[in-house]
């Protein structure tokens, strides 16, 4: 994959942001609160920096909508229709960093925009919806960085996880998953490059491979393979100890 970019098409990426922005504004109000939306709007009168059940970051959104808004359905769905525009945007942007042209971005953020979860996530407030968000942008951020971007921006990502965390802690999946994925997969960098510290490891830039492959994936199966053998042998001999030990009492 190289490094090479085409030029942002910004006029289907944003009329598809449109269409979605359209539609969500038009069906806000064709039915009542859901009820996960009169759970959050009862959680928004008691704030806290969290709950039984969830994170705060969907209260305390409730609470900002019904202060600016007052009881309209449309202005406490605002917030969502507004993160499943930006997911949209985001999609055609993932699509970009591929390596897609004019016509992929367009597609990208109009298969987004017509997208089932999409609408339904911006429709409703809802945990969900930030979640999405959050995973979104995560992806946008690492196919940059694995596309050859300023390394720099893994702290960008981990930024965007914390912020994540207080709707839903899902987000916190994906910068692991990605790790396990390109585990073991390197390209050679320049002599001068100076090594950067991810997840534990070091890694030189360039160092993280766009297409994991699958020998990372096979040293984690096999290494899995080799933990469980480990403890199946454990528990055989703690068998064969209690078994001994029956037989000696006998």
């Amino acid at each position: 994959m190289t490094n090479h970019r085409a030029a942002i098409a910004w006029l289907p990426i944003l009329s598809a942001a449109a269409l979605t922005l359209l539609l969500l504004l038009i069906t806000a109000e064709q039915y009542g609160y859901h009820r996960d939306e009169l759970y959050f709007l009862v959680a928004a009168e008691h704030l806290d920096w969290g709950y039984v059940d969830q994170p705060p970051l969907t209260p305390a959104v409730a609470a900002a909508a019904t202060a600016l808004f007052g009881d309209s359905l449309t202005g406490l769905r605002l917030v969502p229709a507004l993160a499943a525009v930006a997911i949209v945007l985001l999609t055609g942007l993932i699509a970009r960093e591929m390596g897609g042209g004019r016509f992929a971005q367009g597609f990208a953020a109009l298969c987004a925009a017509i997208s089932t979860l999409v609408l339904a996530i911006g429709h409703l407030l809802a945990t969900s919806t930030f979640d999405l968000l959050a995973w979104v942008v995560i992806a946008w951020l690492v196919a940059r960085i694995l596309r050859g971007g300023d390394e720099r921006q893994w702290l960008i990502v981990g930024a965007v996880v914390g912020i994540g965390l207080p709707a839903q802690q899902a987000p916190r999946r994906l910068p692991g998953g990605r790790h396990a994925g390109c585990a073991g997969h390197r390209r050679t960098a320049p002599p001068s490059a100076k090594p950067l510290a991810v997840g534990g490891r070091r890694h030189r830039p360039g160092g993280l491979h766009a297409e994991p492959g699958l020998a990372g994936g096979e040293r984690l199966a096999a290494a899995r393979r080799g933990r469980r053998d480990r403890r199946a042998q454990r528990r055989h001999r703690r068998a064969d100890r209690v078994l001994r030990n029956a037989t000696d009492r006998r």
